[in-house]
């Protein structure tokens, strides 16, 4: 499909409808022409660094994640996929700062609290670990009650 360069919402949405229909390459192709328009959209970064990280193009990944969190700092499942590749390449210093921005960024950001327990549970801490699944565990049951509160109507 041929649109107009100047369309980059287009191209995003685009790219979005070629990922789920597993055309990874012409997505990231579309994500691409986005960023030829507006190199800070960090949507398309975003969107570029998952598909990558999934077909192990882990290096050009982390760049373009690196990218989303540039410009907008608080992207909390940004920062969550540094952590994950980070730990995967055994850089735990690295992965338990992004799993900690990612948290900050969202309080509520559970495989970020997991990833940082792994980390401290890796290091032999396993105090901290339990320390954090237990706030992790808090958070959850507060999040449970709100909703049945407010399902219920008792709000």
């Amino acid at each position: 499909m041929k649109l107009q360069p100047n369309f980059y919402r287009a191209h995003f949405d685009l790219g979005r409808a070629l990922a789920k229909l597993s055309r990874f390459d012409e997505a990231i192709k579309a994500y691409k022409q986005v960023l030829a328009v507006d190199p800070d959209f960090y949507a398309s970064h975003y969107e570029i660094a998952l598909l990558l990280s999934g077909q192990q193009g882990t290096a050009a990944a982390v760049r373009h994640f690196k990218e989303t969190v540039r410009i907008q700092p608080g992207h909390s499942d940004a920062h969550y996929q540094l952590g994950k590749i980070y730990l995967q390449q055994n850089r735990r210093g690295e992965a338990a700062a992004e799993f900690e921005k990612a948290i900050q960024g969202n309080p509520d950001h559970d495989a970020a609290y997991n990833g940082l327990a792994r980390i401290h549970l890796l290091q032999g801490d396993k105090a901290k670990a339990e320390q954090l699944l237990a706030r992790l565990n808090e958070r959850k049951q507060n999040r449970k009650a709100a909703f049945q509160e407010k399902i219920s109507g008792n709000h």
